[in-house]
């Protein structure tokens, strides 16, 4: 396949050129997006792998090739099919139970998030992990300059659905309805008449970056790694009380959640103003089921509520700020993308494509703890229609264990209780 559709180079989205840029600031950072499923029943491995290679065909996020060359703005362009042989690695595991079965794959997937993507390669990774007729677990991984959160989802999606079409004899359903390139193409000509700005990351609009927070530090003798993580879930009551307090103030559940997050981060630290990176998903209607790399990293600036605040005005002015913070984003977006080093980061996805309950459900006893480089704190929230996952990352130079459990407490607190109005 070496037609012009496969060979033309097209520009870069916003997102892609920042993480470009945020990788070539840090090459130690290994950032990727991994999913591992346990798939039910037996497998029809001939199939399964049929599902893989339509994937990739009618998602041209998966055949993507950057083009980068010195003194030029980097390109990207689509190649043809890799072999069906390079699709999807199959092992079948020997163990004794299922649970040595598990520590197996979590040990697979921490080494798989810790290693380097070769830029030559295809931007995925298929691997299939088979411990008995009836239990199979798949391992996809994503490079995450071709691929955003949103766009994982898709393809988990799709490849579940298209499987379970081919089981059933039926043509796969689904095609996107507009190609990646003629998306950013359309994108890149209508960004084209506006001005290109561009906030250093020294403006003193910005507040400084957090230095510390007032909790005990490590013990000196503490096993050090680079994070340290702290989870929970919301769900029944718990999660029917946030949703309501973001009604009752007006907000959605994205700015309660923001402004939850931002109320404990100056719980613990005396700065008047922080720095939240938010990724946001710029993404139009006829966007929607395309698969690339559309997430912008945003950062909004909050202030410190008066007194003992926190209620309705403070979540307003939480929601304003992130209208501003978008506004400025969307005026720069054209080919210089906006540059956030924030020390705290809020990664919100609400999960309506693929719900915990689908026929592709992802599983937590194969899912790694990964110590990956996270400065200061930052908190990844999923939110499916009955519960809220919280999984919450801390800079283990700065957090111990315990300061990191007390601090996730907290943020677990401030989403379900009213600071008033």
């Amino acid at each position: 396949m070496t037609s012009a559709a496969h060979t033309a180079e097209f520009p870069l989205t916003a997102g892609q050129l920042q993480h470009l840029d945020v990788v070539r600031g840090n090459p130690a950072l290994r950032m990727a997006i991994w999913r591992c499923v346990r798939i039910p029943g037996e497998l029809d491995l001939d199939k399964f792998t049929g599902s893989v290679e339509t994937l990739v065909s009618r998602h041209e996020a998966l055949r993507i090739e950057i083009v980068d060359r010195p003194g030029a703005e980097p390109r990207q362009r689509i190649r043809g099919m890799p072999p069906r042989a390079g699709l999807l690695s199959c092992q079948n595991v020997l163990a004794r139970s299922e649970e040595q079965f598990s520590r197996y794959i979590r040990h697979v997937a921490a080494r798989e998030q810790q290693r380097t993507w070769d830029a030559a390669a295809y931007p995925f990774r298929f691997r299939l992990f088979r411990f008995s007729p009836a239990v199979h677990v798949l391992m996809a991984g994503f490079c995450h300059l071709a691929v955003d959160g949103t766009g994982a989802e898709i393809l988990m999606r799709d490849l579940m659905r298209t499987y379970a079409d081919a089981l059933a004899g039926r043509a796969p359903r689904g095609l996107p309805r507009r190609r990646l390139a003629d998306s950013v193409v359309t994108r890149e000509a209508a960004a084209g008449g506006r001005e290109s700005r561009r906030r250093p990351d020294g403006d003193p609009a910005l507040p400084p970056l957090l230095t510390r927070f007032d909790v005990p530090s490590p013990e000196p003798g503490e096993p050090g790694s680079r994070s340290v993580q702290s989870g929970f879930s919301l769900a029944g009551r718990d999660l029917e009380t946030l949703r309501a307090l973001a009604r009752q103030h007006g907000g959605t559940e994205f700015t309660w959640i923001l402004a939850a997050f931002a109320r404990t981060v100056f719980r613990f630290t005396r700065q008047d103003r922080i720095r939240i990176s938010v990724p946001v998903n710029l993404r139009g209607p006829a966007e929607r089921d395309v698969v690339g790399m559309y997430v912008l990293a945003v950062p909004v600036t909050v202030r410190r509520p008066p007194g003992t605040g926190g209620g309705r005005g403070f979540v307003a002015a939480v929601g304003s700020a992130m209208l501003r913070a978008m506004i400025w984003s969307q005026r720069s977006e054209a080919r210089r993308p906006v540059r956030t080093r924030a020390n705290l980061a809020l990664n919100y996805q609400k999960m309506s494509g693929l719900d915990s309950r689908a026929f592709c459900r992802p599983d937590a006893r194969y899912q790694p703890r990964i110590s990956y480089w996270m400065p200061g704190m930052g908190a990844g929230v999923f939110s499916y229609p009955g519960v809220l996952d919280v999984e919450a990352v801390f800079d283990s130079g700065m957090f111990s264990a315990g300061s990191a459990n007390d601090v996730s407490a907290a943020f677990r607190n401030d989403l379900t209780s009213d600071p008033g109005r």
